[in-house]
């Protein structure tokens, strides 16, 4: 069963950050039935970094290096990620837009997908770019369709996607679109 559930995970994890899942090949392995379709970026040139935004180059999205609730000091985020009940994940991300007059956002669940690393463990994503980032569950914006009042969110702790119940407190990063 556990071979079967980390297909699974990693088969919606595939598919929340690309779209899409290729044919399995004829060796049959997980690994190979997974194939990512896309633009492969070296680690150099995925992100650029500015200060406390950094601009993923496979998506065009401006992304927060930062949890919420950290600061950015150096080449540091320090202090602990907050946590939020999806609600307030929410208003913490429109507090930010009124605070800055950017348009930050909580990323949907493809975007928020979109930065893990799975060749990192624990957190995993990469921690040049997004320092001190704990490995820990996120919100996404994505909401649950069907059945309770639930939405998407990422574990950068093992890197998989879920749905969760909306009552829960989770950490938060940010993104905005290019130009915004």
């Amino acid at each position: 069963m556990k071979n079967l559930s980390t297909a699974i995970g990693a088969a919606a994890l595939l598919f929340a950050a690309t779209g899409a899942i290729a044919a399995a090949p004829a060796d049959g392995s997980v690994a190979s039935r997974l194939k990512r379709q896309g633009t492969v970026f070296a680690a150099t040139t995925r992100f650029t970094i500015a200060g406390a935004e950094v601009t993923d180059n496979a998506t065009g999205l401006i992304w927060r290096r930062c949890s919420e609730g950290q600061l950015l000091v150096g080449d540091a985020c320090v202090g602990d990620a907050a946590t939020f009940v999806w609600e307030d994940a929410i208003g913490d991300a429109l507090s930010e837009v009124d605070a800055t007059g950017v348009a930050w956002r909580l990323p949907n669940v493809k975007e928020l997908a979109s930065i893990v690393d799975r060749t990192r463990t624990a957190p995993c994503i990469d921690v040049a770019t997004f320092p001190n980032t704990p490995a820990a569950i996120y919100w996404s914006s994505s909401p649950l369709t069907g059945g309770p009042k639930g939405f998407w969110a990422v574990n950068f702790g093992i890197g998989g996607v879920g749905n969760l119940s909306h009552n829960y407190l989770y950490a938060t990063r940010l993104v905005r679109a290019t130009g915004h």
